[in-house]
């Protein structure tokens, strides 16, 4: 435990900085850093406290929120924490999860880690992938990211933000990268639904939104979508 403790510790800081090149992704620029710095994270009723010093703290919320990668101990664990014994465990491993954004060399991860951790001389400390995606990215300034954005603001009587991407857990590489199409995701929650958690959830007043926003762009589909 000793060992991959500071294998873990050698990846990041304690205040969820990546270290490992490896890991991390290019900084956000452009026009899709521009977005992300007007954007406003957090503060609403009900959202999760925000830690300003957390991850890179020189880039606005925005930016460290949806342009960078960000690396979590999910799972920890040597021995048995109810019934300890005076032995040093045999084996000891941590499950992590790393978020990734658009420009991640994801395909080369265990390599390139077991190389940082090498480098370290922590090689014996082994590393695991157990799947994930790419992170996908649509140009901002796309037609089809106007289209829907113009449609939403429509049906919504409501100014609507563009988000320039998400991370890599979800398989819009599906679309993205096998069927090369354009992709823009509609929300359908919000910040404090808990995600993946045992409780969950998801607000009336989001789905009735989210239903409203969905017919209205099929609607402009059918009566503006250029020929």
């Amino acid at each position: 435990m000793t060992r991959l403790q500071h294998a873990l510790s050698s990846m990041m800081t304690a205040n969820g900085r990546i270290i490992a090149e490896c890991l991390r992704a290019p900084l956000p620029s452009g026009l899709a850093a521009e977005m992300m710095r007007e954007l406003t994270v957090g503060g609403y009723a009900g959202d999760p406290m925000l830690n300003d010093q957390w991850g890179e703290k020189e880039l606005t919320a925005g930016e460290r929120l949806f342009g960078c990668n960000t690396l979590e101990v999910i799972a920890l664990g040597a021995g048995d924490i109810q019934k300890p014994i005076g032995a040093i465990p045999d084996v000891a491993e941590a499950v992590c999860h790393l978020r990734i954004v658009p420009g991640t060399d994801w395909q080369n991860l265990v390599a390139n880690l077991s190389d940082f951790l090498d480098e370290k001389g922590l090689g014996d400390v082994k590393v695991i992938f157990e799947g994930g995606y790419n992170a996908t990215r649509l140009d901002p300034a796309h037609p089809w990211v106007g289209f829907v954005k113009r449609s939403m603001e429509t049906s919504l009587d409501q100014t609507v933000t563009v988000l320039p991407n998400l991370g890599g857990t979800i398989p819009n590489h599906c679309f993205a990268d096998v069927l090369e199409l354009p992709t823009v995701w509609m929300p359908h929650s919000y910040p404090s639904c808990k995600q993946h958690a045992p409780d969950e959830h998801l607000l009336e007043s989001v789905v009735e939104q989210g239903l409203l926003a969905v017919t209205g762009l099929f609607w402009d589909l059918g009566e503006h979508w250029p020929e």
